[in-house]
């Protein structure tokens, strides 16, 4: 079964820490296992990776905000774009995946899905270039 998995004591939960309460360090591993059809991978974002949520633009965070439920979804979209070597294509994957794995309403879901598919290209180029510096 695909999910989500920390060494905090409350499902969901993740320890992090801010200074501006908008851009986060994690202070504890984040475990994602994707769905077995797939092979079962479990990727850890690991403690210190950075994130700041969910890249929506700040006119639709009433009805998406950067921390909605999908949270934990965009924080190992934030690493898998920034700290590994996988394809655009396949990190935007796991996205769905894993917001699938937590329950995201399929039309919130696939509306962030397609909002990073059609312009997370940007990003992704701008987290490659910073690894690379």
């Amino acid at each position: 079964m695909s999910g989500f998995s920390t060494q905090s004591a409350s499902a969901g939960a993740l320890l992090v820490r801010t200074a501006d309460g908008r851009n986060f360090t994690l202070c504890e591993e984040l475990y994602f296992t994707r769905p077995k059809e797939i092979g079962g991978e479990t990727i850890t974002v690991p403690v210190g990776a950075k994130t700041d949520g969910a890249s929506i633009p700040r006119e639709a965070w009433s009805i998406l905000p950067p921390f909605g439920v999908y949270w934990l979804a965009a924080v190992l979209h934030d690493y898998l774009y920034r700290c590994t070597t996988r394809s655009r294509f396949e990190c935007d994957l796991v996205l769905w995946e894993a917001m699938l794995a937590l329950g995201v309403p399929e039309f919130t879901a696939r509306t962030i899905y397609n909002a990073v598919a059609e312009f997370g290209q940007c990003a992704f180029d701008a987290d490659r270039a910073g690894r690379a510096t």
